[in-house]
């Protein structure tokens, strides 16, 4: 709509109070045209007169809004009493109807949107769905229609909110435009029949009239499925140890970067007697062994962020500072099950482990260079008449 006339039949005898009428403060795209003759397209009827408001509304039905300003006893059919001989008042009265007639409008819009995009919706290759501004299906098309599972006739009883709350998982933030009357989220969510698990961007268009009235909206769906499996593919990629599944340097690089500001606690890692495993059993073995120190690890510490650095080098970190205590504790259990685990398969792999706290603000490097220190300080007493690499 281009913009909105609305015709008002004023049939009020003090100037005054019609002057209020003509002062009404409106958004520019709304026009009225206020006239002292009733005609038939008038959408609204303001009198002063009981018996002409009894009349038109015994005639017309709901087919006008007829107002009655003045004292006495409204007839039934008066749309509106405003029971005020004060002009300002009147001006407030008149700025508020003039605003439901609007959103009549508004309705009557909505009503015909389902129409007259219906085919069109049908056409296009993505689910979309027209919703009432009580966000009930008017319709939606037929990609829609399979992935809830749903036939052209069980449409008008499908309900946005039961749908939402019981089908979509959010994923992350929402976002939400008030100036184009939009929200947009991702969702996780099972869909109907040969559809499993996907990933949709959902996003809801408001569709408004001139004053700001909503008529309805557009739900849309993006599905992102392969698209975040492929970033998520990349990611591991690029952040994780292929051997193993642990984060990579790099990651845990950048994950001490991004949280320097934190207290934490770093255990530093290394195998010992390592190289012995490789030349004598072969790498096959090596690997064998890299696997599964790195399940033990994860094991141990199962809420911690943990990485192969490189070769027989691992690193975690927990958040906050732990106590000397719970250090040693942690460290022990996890060396004495390394031990164990290779002792039972014939290998005289040992670990040691340099632990340092953190109480953030510092410098990352010179924290990763202490878990290395304190490493290699380890080792030394570890130390037997064999090499530990």
């Amino acid at each position: 709509m281009a913009g909105l006339n609305i015709n008002v039949y004023a049939d009020i005898g003090e100037k005054r109070l019609l002057q209020a009428l003509k002062d009404a403060e409106l958004p520019q795209n709304i026009k009225v045209s206020i006239s002292d003759h009733i005609c038939g397209k008038a959408d609204l009827v303001i009198t002063d007169n009981a018996g002409r408001a009894e009349e038109l509304a015994g005639k017309a039905g709901k087919t006008l809004q007829i107002v009655f300003v003045g004292h006495a006893s409204p007839a039934p059919g008066i749309y509106d009493v405003w029971d005020t001989d004060d002009p300002v008042e009147i001006k407030v009265h008149f700025e508020r109807i003039l605003r439901a007639v609007a959103a009549g409008y508004g309705a009557r819009f909505a009503g015909h949107l389902s129409v007259d995009l219906s085919e069109l919706a049908d056409t296009l290759p993505f689910p979309m769905m027209i919703l009432t501004p009580d966000m009930k299906a008017v319709s939606m098309n037929e990609e829609f229609m399979k992935i809830v599972g749903m036939t052209p006739e069980q449409v008008t009883d499908f309900s946005f909110e039961e749908w939402k709350t019981q089908a979509l998982v959010p994923v992350g933030e929402a976002e939400k435009n008030d100036e184009k009357h939009f929200t947009s989220r991702e969702y996780k969510m099972h869909a109907g029949s040969g559809y499993g698990e996907r990933t949709y961007i959902i996003r809801l268009q408001e569709v408004r009239d001139e004053c700001d009235n909503l008529c309805g909206s557009f739900l849309m769906m993006d599905d992102v499925t392969y698209r975040r499996a492929y970033e998520e593919s990349a990611f591991r990629a690029a952040n994780t140890d292929m051997l193993t599944g642990m984060y990579n340097r790099r990651f845990f690089y950048n994950y001490l970067s991004e949280n320097s500001e934190k207290p934490m606690t770093l255990f530093y890692m290394d195998l010992d007697r390592f190289k012995y495993v490789n030349e004598h059993y072969g790498h096959a073995k090596g690997d064998e062994v890299i696997v599964s120190t790195s399940r033990v690890i994860k094991t141990h510490f199962p809420k911690a962020v943990s990485a192969r650095l490189g070769g027989d080098e691992f690193a975690l970190v927990i958040d906050g500072v732990l106590s000397e205590e719970e250090i040693r504790v942690y460290t022990t259990n996890l060396e004495n099950t390394i031990q164990r685990i290779f002792t039972a398969d014939g290998l005289p792999v040992t670990m040691s482990t340099g632990v340092v706290t953190y109480e953030g603000g510092g410098n990352i490097d010179e924290l990763m260079h202490d878990g290395d220190r304190k490493m290699y300080e380890a080792k030394k007493r570890h130390r037997d008449s064999e090499d530990y690499e």
